[in-house]
């Protein structure tokens, strides 16, 4: 029973662990995945591996840890979709780059954004950033845009 418990803490530890570790990897390093695709990707990856290749470790073992990483990886997944507050620090946030229809430069560079790349982004769209009331890039390198003027008559909701 000592090791299945050995098991459960070793795996419940590299999960939050590859969670720290790839927030601070940041943005850039992996762009078209939120923190939590990657850290479940490599992770379970990892077990996968070790259940395939590694003879010293018993396969009931590694199967226990594979089954309870998934298990932990799903339970975060639905959490995150369902409550905002836990959604930012597992799938990460946009970044802002117009807020209250100033550019912010120090956003931009830290990203590898240029004010004239924005500008031309924006040029393609027809409008200028004076136009541009709030902007932020998603954590997929989608761009979001709202105008001052969005000519919208009937709201959703």
């Amino acid at each position: 029973m000592h090791t299945y418990l050995e098991i459960i803490f070793r795996t419940i530890a590299a999960f939050v662990l590859l969670m720290i570790t790839s927030r601070m990897l940041g943005k850039q390093t992996i762009s078209n995945m939120t923190f939590h695709d990657f850290v479940s990707g490599i992770t379970l990856g990892s077990i996968a591996a070790n259940l395939a290749f590694n003879d010293k470790l018993s396969y009931w073992l590694i199967a226990i840890s594979l089954l309870l990483f998934f298990g932990i990886s799903f339970l975060v997944s639905k959490i995150a979709l369902e409550n905002r507050a836990w959604n930012q620090p597992v799938s990460g946030t946009p970044t802002v780059i117009i807020e209250n229809g100033k550019i912010i430069e120090d956003n931009l560079a830290h990203n590898g954004l240029t004010v004239q790349w924005l500008e031309q982004v924006l040029r393609q769209r027809g409008k200028s950033v004076s136009d541009v009331f709030y902007a932020v890039q998603g954590t997929q390198k989608q761009l979001y845009f709202d105008y001052y003027q969005d000519h919208i008559d009937k709201p959703i909701d």
